[in-house]
């Protein structure tokens, strides 16, 4: 299992919601959402969690977090579908706005679950 991340930071709540609307479904819109793109380009899963500052003027934190099969998938990922859905993104979140993102991955080596 491999896992993409992107973490978005910001201290503005308004510019936060706008980040969790772009990934979530809008069905009046008819958008899958981006985090439903990315499920759909070759990911197999996509969690979006925001993260409450934990003192007044700190940052939210945004982290989605995306798993793939193998780090064989995320490159066939990263060099097609990745591109005009980071273009999108870039469009919409530009390196010099309220947004900062930054993006790691890595293979999973513990997964833990339970039964429900």
């Amino acid at each position: 299992m491999f896992a993409f991340t992107v973490t978005a930071t910001t201290t503005d709540p308004a510019e936060a919601q706008r980040f969790i609307d772009w990934l979530s479904p809008d069905p009046e819109k008819g958008t899958a959402g981006h985090a439903a793109d990315v499920v759909s380009s070759g990911g197999l899963s996509a969690q979006i969690v925001r993260i409450e500052p934990q003192a007044p003027g700190d940052p939210i934190v945004i982290d989605c977090r995306y798993l793939f099969e193998t780090a064989e998938d995320f490159a066939a990922y990263e060099n097609g579908p990745a591109i005009p859905l980071r273009a999108e993104g870039r469009e919409l979140f530009p390196p010099d706005g309220p947004l900062k993102l930054v993006r790691t991955s890595g293979e999973v080596v513990v997964e833990a679950g339970f039964a429900r």
